[in-house]
């Protein structure tokens, strides 16, 4: 089954970079502030959201913003698989670094263990995902979107040859397509 939409670019996510921030800039910033003038006596609420409004205006001027890519977004990746994705990369940085063979010879060994893990846990993910598939719709939508970067239904469907835009015949083809790819014995009880 293909879609006929493009798919959409990696999510990122925005984040204060305080590595690089201009700490002596934001204090004086910040003692210039007239915060006697965010204080209501009568409505405290209002009060609170002055102060943040001139707090963060203060530290988006001060502090640079860096984009964080979201390259992780399969669902079998998880907290093992990042922790041996770290230790691969530190192995690496620490063997180009050193120049040592001994560091040489651990970096693929590594390499290899993560490159297994992860075929691993993705195949286990799909055994999860092909068993759960009727309790459980959930999960074959996180993979969709994690596969095509794309939290909607394609606008346009091809699938054997048929092209279909509406939304009664989408479902329809998708039917068919689970219809022909998971076994009755596969999904549990009917």
């Amino acid at each position: 089954m293909y879609s006929t939409e493009a798919h959409q670019a990696i999510q990122t996510l925005c984040l204060y970079n305080y590595k690089d921030a201009d700490f002596d800039g934001l204090q004086k910033l910040l003692n210039y502030i007239p915060w006697d003038i965010v204080y209501d006596e009568s409505d405290m609420d209002f009060s609170t959201v002055k102060w943040m409004d001139l707090f963060l205006a203060a530290i988006d001027d001060c502090v640079p913003k860096i984009e964080i890519k979201s390259a992780n977004s399969a669902p079998w990746i998880d907290a093992e698989v990042l922790k041996a994705v770290r230790k691969k990369e530190r192995l690496r940085k620490r063997a180009k670094k050193s120049s040592s063979e001994y560091h040489w010879e651990i970096f693929p060994l590594q390499r290899t263990k993560l490159k297994s893990l992860i075929k691993w846990k993705r195949k286990q993910y799909f055994k999860g995902l092909s068993s759960t598939l009727t309790e459980n719709p959930k999960r074959f939508w996180a993979y969709y979107q994690a596969k095509y970067k794309n939290k909607r239904i394609p606008t346009t469907l091809l699938y054997n040859g048929v092209k279909v835009s509406d939304a009664q015949e989408k479902a329809e083809l998708f039917n068919n397509y689970f219809n022909s790819v998971f076994k009755r014995d596969n999904c549990g009880p009917a």
